[in-house]
Parts: C-alpha cells; sequence; structure tokens
C-alpha cells in the first residue's frame, strides 16, 4: 500500500517580496501591488549619524540592539513590525518596510522578520532593496 503525503503548507516559490525602500522624494517607486503591507520604520530612532561617525557597526543585529537601547518602547514598536510582516506573508501578501533612506532601519527590521520566519515560508520570500546597497551581514 501506498501512502500519500500531505503537500507542504507553502511551495517555495519566491513569489513573495520583502521590498526596502526609503521615503524621500528621490527614493524609488515601489513596485508592490496595491494590496501589499507596508511598515513604516520613520519613527524610530535613526542610526545615520551613529554608524557615519564609525561608533555603530552598519550590522542589522547592531541596529536593532541601538535602537532598542535609543528608545523605551522600540523593542515593542519592532516586535509589532515583525507580527505584521509575518501575518502579511502567511496570507500570501507582499510587504514593504520603509525607513527615511531604506538604508539602516528598514534593513535591519527586515533582517530582523525574515530571522522570524518559519524556514519553508522564508525560501518563498525574495528581497528586494530598492535606495540602499544590502547590509553587509543581511
Amino acid at each position: 500500500m501506498h501512502e500519500q503525503q500531505a503537500p507542504p503548507c507553502r511551495a517555495p516559490q519566491k513569489d513573495l517580496i520583502l521590498e526596502i525602500g526609503g521615503s524621500k522624494s528621490d527614493s524609488k517607486p515601489s513596485g508592490l501591488p496595491q494590496n501589499a503591507v507596508i511598515i513604516d520604520a520613520k519613527k524610530l530612532p535613526n542610526p545615520y549619524t551613529t554608524i557615519a561617525r564609525g561608533t555603530l557597526a552598519p550590522l542589522p543585529g547592531a541596529i536593532i540592539d541601538w535602537i532598542i537601547a535609543k528608545s523605551p518602547g522600540a523593542g515593542e514598536e519592532i516586535d509589532m513590525m515583525v507580527n505584521r510582516a509575518t501575518s502579511a506573508f502567511v496570507l500570501d501578501r507582499s510587504v514593504r518596510i520603509q525607513c527615511y533612506g531604506g538604508a539602516h532601519r528598514s534593513q535591519a527590521i527586515a533582517w530582523k522578520i525574515l530571522q522570524s520566519l518559519d524556514p519553508e515560508l522564508a525560501a518563498g520570500v525574495r528581497v528586494v532593496c530598492l535606495d540602499a546597497p544590502r547590509l553587509v551581514e543581511f
């Protein structure tokens, strides 16, 4: 007798997008569909100057830790962003995460989102950085 296996919850087809970009006037426009979930990280502390001075490494984990240290409640806010993105992906909706320049806060949160996903779901998410090169660790 041959047993049938249940199909996986989600085939890793890279059909979902995690788009990372800025909100400045010269930022590239989003290419996502209108039903995409938009997560705005502009209200979080901006590590740009600290990174430019060389006192903070431009690594996602270090940036997340710095943001949390600078602002009471930022950890909970980041957790809500991660949960919102995860829920969107489960519902087959793409996600855009943005900050002012699309370089540090948005990329660090995108990294945290990817770290939180089930590996099978993460395999179906394609990351697109519109306005800045990817962070080293990203």
